[in-house]
This record gives structure tokens, C-alpha cells and sequence, in this order.
């Protein structure tokens, strides 16, 4: 037989994360990924090996490291030290709270620590106890290894200590009506809603043997729902949810009265609904920015550029920072068009989105395509203002609920950009002008 040489897979590596150029070409942005980008609630990923887990983890972490002023922290346990970490936690008693509530301070302990290493003391000296948070980065860095194994070795610490610390344990907890759990709370913190009268209430299970209560009160299942503090909520956001959230977003729409009384609603539904419709392309999404400025700009997002249309905005119209003007009516006019080609400078590029009330998306013919046309031609270098309205941004965030549409709103807006570079900047005027005698 002749020498020949080893092909290498064509498919890729067998996993995911470890083949990071076949995921920035072929990743598909799933409804899961869809909704891990679009929220801002802390979220707690669970799956299956295989299922795509850790390509979620770096996709996420490509996108938020372009958002500004954003440090993406990425922790990874050690396996092998996880397994030593049981047996030092069973020093801290045999009841399965107490262990559990040690667990929780050490790795919230661990947290802090790594977070504060990776912000290398920003703004040190406006943090309180530095000298205290100094000490414990010492010992940390002094301890050879990753994050569990300083964690494990911070743990033989304490258990070193001749007279541990006193636990500061909730005494008693409330029934979470939706869960059925009991949820209690440590450490000096206060509940985060008023208590009624029809609140079921209990004494945390290791204080009943000092106070000789009935162990049996609970039956096993109950006992392993108690749940220590109410600063972490785990829920499961599901396709089913998100169509329910986006539709609740669009009837909101109808709600808003035209003009003045409605105006700062409007805009705040512009800014929710441009942060789902155009998340992953547009970082950063905030409404009045630059609030103190003499040109208030209306909703500004940072583009990524990283595909399809806001990659188009920054290398045909330099836009890095991407402007929105919100108005609560239907028709534009001059002084409108005028105010949005004012923005256009810097970062802000040569391209401006005005969103109105007005029931067509298409510039009206006569007044607001010339103006859009006059603007476009008496500027050097030349400037572009695209209409949208409410009801098309309504309609693209109904395209969103079908997983198979997640690109809807990339191809829409680029779809809207053609139009406009190939009809109607092309097109005649219609101002009438007066002969000069």
C-alpha cells in the first residue's frame, strides 16, 4: 500500500466548543440562544451532554465582549477537584441546611474573588474595606491552581479556625405560592415583599432541635425545596413563554394614545422592541443617552457589524453608533427630517431610523420622499434617513416568534435599505419650483 496521508475530519471536531471556526460559520441562532441574548434576567442554562451547551456559553460570550465597558468573566470548575470539595463540606454538620447554606456562601465567596481579580481594582479606592478585600486576594493568589482549588483550600482555612464564625441563618420562611417551596433568608437581608396574613410560614429546620420541635412536620419532598434567600430565582423560559412575551409586547402597541400624552410611552416601547428585534445586531440599546446634551438623541445602540445589515451600516455609511428618532405621529415634515440629518456626524455615520405612528412604512410620496431625496443629494459626503413605524417593528417582532424566521428582521432591514439605494433616491422630485422672471 502507498503512504497516505490523514484526512481530518470535514464535519468538524466532535465537540462543538472545541471547533470554534466551524461555529462562527455555521452556529444557528436558536430559540434558546435568541432568548438568552434578548433578556436581562440571570438565567441558568441546564441541558444534557451533547445538546449544545457550551457552544451557547462561547457564541454569548463573542456577543456581549463587543458591548463597551463589558467584562466577560468565564469560570470552569475542575472536575477532579469538585469530588474532594463533598468531604469538606460534611465538616460543616450532617444536616443536609446546614451543609447546603456553607456550599452557597463558599461559592458565592468564590465569585466575588474571581470578579474582583478580573476587574483588576477598578475604582479601588471607592470600594469599602479595601484592605480587607486586599487581604483575601492575597491568600488567593497565593494558592496554586484554578478556582476550586482555591476555593478548597480557602475551606481548610475555616475549618482550621479554632472557633468558627457564627451562622447567620433565617429563622423563619415564607411559602412561595408559585413554587410551593418555603424560601428563607440569611445573612441580615429583608424579604422582598410585605408578609400577609394568609402567608404560611416556617421555622428553619436547624433550629428544631433546640426548640424540640417535631421533625416529622414535613414530609422528605418538602424538605429538599427549601430554598436559602430569595436572590436567585431558577425558571425555565420556553418557546411557549417567549411567543407569550412577544405577543404581550406587541398588543402594547394599540395602547399608546398619538401625540404628546402618549410620546414618552412610545418611546419606551421602541426601545423594548428594538432590543429584541435587533439584538445581536445592535449593542448596548439605550434610550436618551446623552439626556444633558443640546441634540438629544432619541434611542442610540452600538453596532456590532459582526453581519448582514449593520455590518452594510458601517462600511457603507460609517455608522458605529445607530440612531432612532421616536415620534408619536403619523406624517413627517421638514423640521423632523432636518433634526435626525443634524445627528448625523462622528460615530454616528451618514444613516439615521425615524420611527412614527404612521400606518405605511414607505415614505409618503411628495413631501417625505423629497425630503429624503433633497437630504440625500445636498449633503457631502451624503446622508440617508429611513422610515420605520410602530407596525413594522410590530410585525417583525410576530416573524420572531417562528424559530425558522430568526433572521426575519436582518433580512427585512436590508430588504428596506435596497429599496431605498435603487428606488427611491432615484427618483424625480416632485416640488414644484417658481420660474424665476
Amino acid at each position: 500500500m502507498g503512504d497516505s496521508a490523514i484526512r481530518p475530519n470535514i464535519l468538524g471536531e466532535l465537540r462543538a466548543e472545541k471547533d470554534r471556526v466551524m461555529l462562527d460559520r455555521a452556529f444557528y441562532d436558536s430559540h434558546d440562544y435568541r432568548t438568552l441574548l434578548e433578556s436581562a434576567d440571570r438565567n441558568l442554562v441546564v441541558g444534557r451532554r451533547g445538546v449544545g451547551k457550551s457552544a451557547l456559553v462561547y457564541k454569548l460570550a463573542k456577543e456581549w465582549e463587543r458591548l463597551e465597558r463589558t467584562r466577560v468573566l468565564t469560570l470552569v470548575p475542575e472536575e477532579d477537584q469538585i469530588a474532594s470539595l463533598r468531604r469538606i463540606f460534611q465538616s460543616f454538620g450532617n444536616e443536609f441546611g446546614r451543609i447546603r447554606a456553607a456550599a452557597k456562601i463558599a461559592w458565592k465567596y468564590t465569585l466575588l474573588l474571581e470578579c474582583a481579580e478580573s476587574m483588576h481594582f477598578y475604582k479601588e479606592q471607592k470600594v469599602e474595606q479595601t484592605n480587607v478585600l486586599r487581604e483575601h486576594q492575597h491568600r488567593w493568589r497565593q494558592t496554586f491552581g484554578g478556582m476550586t482549588s482555591k476555593l478548597r483550600e480557602a475551606l481548610l482555612r475555616v475549618i482550621d479556625t479554632s472557633k468558627p464564625e457564627e451562622d447567620r441563618l433565617g429563622f423563619l420562611g415564607i411559602v412561595d405560592e408559585r413554587t410551593k417551596s418555603y424560601v428563607f433568608c440569611h445573612d441580615g437581608k429583608s424579604p422582598d415583599r410585605p408578609m400577609s396574613a394568609s402567608d404560611r410560614i416556617l421555622v428553619h429546620p436547624c433550629y428544631w432541635m433546640a426548640l424540640n420541635l417535631d421533625k416529622n412536620m414535613l414530609r422528605p419532598e418538602e424538605a429538599q425545596e427549601i430554598f436559602d434567600e430569595y436572590d436567585i430565582e431558577v425558571s425555565s423560559d420556553t418557546p411557549e413563554i417567549r411567543k407569550a412575551n412577544l405577543g404581550r409586547l406587541m398588543s402594547e402597541l394599540d395602547k399608546i394614545a398619538l401625540g404628546p400624552d402618549g410620546a414618552m410611552q412610545f418611546e419606551e416601547w421602541v426601545l423594548k422592541a428594538i432590543r429584541v428585534v435587533l439584538a445581536g445586531g445592535l449593542n448596548n440599546i439605550a434610550l436618551h443617552p446623552n439626556g444633558t446634551a443640546v441634540q438629544r438623541r432619541d434611542v442610540v445602540g452600538s453596532n456590532s457589524a459582526n453581519r448582514g445589515i449593520w455590518k452594510r451600516v458601517l462600511e457603507d455609511y460609517e455608522a458605529r453608533q445607530v440612531i432612532f428618532e421616536v415620534k408619536n405621529f403619523q406624517e413627517l415634515g421638514q423640521t423632523e427630517y432636518r433634526q435626525l440629518a443634524s445627528y448625523l456626524t462622528g460615530p454616528y455615520g451618514r444613516i439615521g431610523f425615524v420611527v412614527t405612528r404612521d400606518v405605511d412604512f414607505s415614505p409618503r410620496k411628495g413631501r417625505e420622499l423629497d425630503w429624503i431625496r433633497e437630504l440625500y443629494m445636498s449633503h457631502t459626503p451624503r446622508v440617508l434617513v429611513v422610515k420605520l413605524t410602530g407596525k413594522y417593528l410590530s410585525n417583525l417582532l410576530s416573524k420572531l416568534r417562528s424559530p425558522q424566521r430568526h433572521d426575519a428582521a436582518d433580512r427585512a432591514l436590508n430588504g428596506l435599505l435596497d429599496m431605498y439605494e435603487r428606488n427611491y433616491l432615484s427618483l424625480p422630485s416632485t416640488i414644484v419650483r417658481k420660474r424665476q422672471k
